[in-house]
């Protein structure tokens, strides 16, 4: 996916191995990202999974955030996991705990 969407990634478009969100401030310039994304897509014989599209929304659920014009949050159901993580009592725990926190 990162060859594919070379140069779009952070700019107009976030990729995480299968998954892509295409994102815009205004309609006309998402769908002119999109339309450009679905062409690459495309030029690579890649397909998308219908069921798995979901289109022009305004909150989307990302790697363990939420992403909407508020910018970016973490995940409510997120917060509870890490605040009633056992305190570590050694360096693997210490270092399990931070992988966790450190994304």
């Amino acid at each position: 996916m990162d060859l594919v969407l070379w140069g779009l990634t952070y700019t107009s478009v976030l990729v995480y191995l299968d998954d892509i969100i295409v994102f815009a401030r205004h309609f006309d310039t998402h769908l002119s990202r999109l339309r450009e994304v679905l062409e690459r897509l495309s030029g690579a014989n890649l397909k998308l999974h219908p069921n798995k599209c979901h289109h022009f929304q305004r909150r989307v659920s990302f790697l363990g955030y939420v992403i909407s014009e508020r910018g970016v949050e973490v995940q409510e159901e997120k917060i509870p996991v890490v605040r009633d993580w056992p305190v570590p009592r050694n360096i693997t725990e210490l270092r399990f705990f931070l992988g966790l926190i450190c994304v």
